[in-house]
């Protein structure tokens, strides 16, 4: 799966908030009972090399491309959401401090 390749590169290039955000959000989904996604951030963040299968076996315990392959669109997203969130963030006269509070709240 090609996706997670370009994925695992471009969260190595994030910067250090934009990984916090991420983070903010897994702890979130970890506290709800989300741990795939948890998992593959993780992963994701290592320099671990492991097949598709064994990624697989390893998040729902028996081989499910489907379900691995919504799981990485869904973290495609976050991360898109992340790196949209951080940047916007840093356009210090575009939004009112009060508003840029909320925004790292969410």
């Amino acid at each position: 799966m090609n996706k997670l390749i370009d994925l695992r590169k471009v969260l190595h290039v994030l910067s250090k908030d934009e990984i916090r955000i991420l983070e903010n959000d897994f702890i979130n989904k970890k506290l709800n009972g989300n741990s795939q996604s948890v998992k593959l951030f993780e992963f994701l963040k290592s320099d671990q090399r492991i097949s598709i299968k064994e990624l697989s076996n390893v998040l729902y315990e028996k081989e499910n491309y489907h379900a691995l392959n919504k799981l990485v669109n869904r973290f495609e997203e976050k991360l898109l959401e992340a790196i949209c969130l951080d940047v916007n963030l840093k356009r210090d006269k575009v939004y009112s401090k009060r508003n840029q509070k909320l925004f790292i709240l969410r």
